[in-house]
């Protein structure tokens, strides 16, 4: 979506930034990006694993709102029930942060995988290709090869 397609919907919706934001549109924008933009941190996590946001949401921030709701208080982020399921209502949910740290994808490294992480680390590996090769971020990396995650008794 280029700049001048978001203004547009911006206009479109009613929301946005110099439109009465509401707190939930730019959430519905990184929901968006993190699923269709390449330049997008999060793209490789989402979008490169072909998880999609339903034409209703895609289409629409005020469809997606009517969908989701208010958050039912302070702390909470959208997420979604079956993380490998694309975004839409009937695999959507109101998470904290919690809850949603319980099932990211780093949390799913055993103690044997942030061995083998260290090992290759030492044979010098870029962490760019360790992190690709076991499907976490970079940082992670750095935590689990400096002893900071999974630490050897």
């Amino acid at each position: 979506m280029t700049g001048y397609e978001r203004w547009k919907n911006r206009l479109k919706h009613g929301y946005g930034i110099r439109a009465h934001p509401h707190p939930l549109y730019g959430r519905w924008m990184a929901m968006l990006s993190r699923c269709y933009n390449p330049n997008s941190i999060s793209y490789r996590f989402y979008g490169a694993k072909d998880v999609t946001v339903c034409e209703r949401w895609r289409k629409s921030f005020p469809s997606f709102l009517a969908d989701v709701g208010e958050p039912p208080g302070p702390g909470y982020t959208l997420d979604r029930i079956d993380p490998n399921g694309n975004y839409e209502p009937s695999n959507f949910k109101w998470a904290t942060w919690t809850e949603q740290g319980r099932s990211r994808r780093f949390h799913k490294l055993s103690l044997e995988k942030a061995r083998a992480i260290r090992a290759l680390s030492a044979k010098g590996m870029p962490c760019r290709e360790i992190a690709d090769l076991f499907d976490i971020s970079k940082s992670m990396v750095r935590e689990v090869v400096h002893n900071r995650q999974w630490k050897e008794s």
